[in-house]
Formats: C-alpha cells, sequence, structure tokens
C-alpha cells in the first residue's frame, strides 16, 4: 500500500498515482477471487478505458523491469570496481549503492513492475540511475 501511496522510503512528501486517484484497489482487482493475474487485471482496465489501456500496463511492466535489469548490473560492476577504490573512501560508494539497493527493493516488494503507481516507479529508477552514476563518477578516478 505505501507503494500505492508513494511513499515507500518514507518520503515526506507522498507521490501517489494521480491516476488512480479515487480508485480503491478492489475496483481494479475485482476477480481476485478467480485469479490474481494481470491479464484478469488488464480486462477491469478496459471496461472503465478504451482497449489500449490493456496494453499499456505492459508497456509500463516493461519499462520498469528492462530499467531494474539494467540498474542490478551497474550494482553488480560497482561491488566488483568498488575493490579499486582506496579503503578511505569505499564508504561513499556504499551509500550510494545502498540506495540503489533500497529503491531496487521496494520496486521489486510491490511486485507490480510499476503498475500499482507508474509515475513513482519512474521516479524511484530515475533515483536509482542518479546513483549508479554517481558512484561511477566517483570510482572512475581510480580506474584509470
Amino acid at each position: 500500500m505505501e507503494f500505492v501511496r508513494g511513499e515507500a522510503l518514507g518520503e515526506k512528501e507522498a507521490q501517489p498515482d494521480v491516476m488512480a486517484a479515487g480508485v480503491k484497489c478492489i475496483e481494479c482487482h475485482t476477480t481476485i477471487s478467480q485469479s490474481h493475474s494481470l491479464e484478469e487485471v488488464k480486462k477491469t482496465c478496459v471496461r472503465c478505458h478504451e482497449a489500449r489501456y490493456g496494453n499499456m500496463t505492459d508497456e509500463w511492466q516493461k519499462e520498469i523491469s528492462d530499467r531494474m535489469k539494467k540498474l542490478k548490473l551497474h550494482l553488480e560492476a560497482l561491488r566488483f570496481q568498488k575493490k579499486m577504490v582506496p579503503e578511505s573512501e569505499k564508504r561513499k560508494v556504499d551509500v550510494l549503492t545502498k540506495g540503489v539497493e533500497d529503491i531496487l527493493k521496494v520496486v521489486d516488494e510491490d511486485k507490480s513492475k510499476g503498475v500499482h503507481n507508474f509515475i513513482y516507479a519512474q521516479q524511484l529508477t530515475s533515483k536509482a540511475e542518479e546513483k549508479v552514476s554517481s558512484a561511477k563518477k566517483f570510482i572512475s578516478k581510480w580506474l584509470k
């Protein structure tokens, strides 16, 4: 529920899903007793909206999944590259990578791959990408 409200990381200002303002969970998950599949939820989307809404959830999930996959690969590389950094400087890399890990965790734990609050998922993955970029830039000093 925190993800839907846009406060999964304890944000001071919530980032609620403006596209779902006033919509209750059960309104999208009407068939939850039958099955909790994305296909069933998409059928509910097109009952209230035009057919393209069913495809839109696929596009949202693909975008967030692709970005998450890249972030996880960057984290692996950063863990390896961190070995080149002097011990006294590793704390900065640790702080940045921990921030990325925290973001990946909340997006993964929501299990909707962004559908529950797409704008928030985009914002979170953008923050994680910025942290990765900062860590790479910081580490690059020692990779020359």
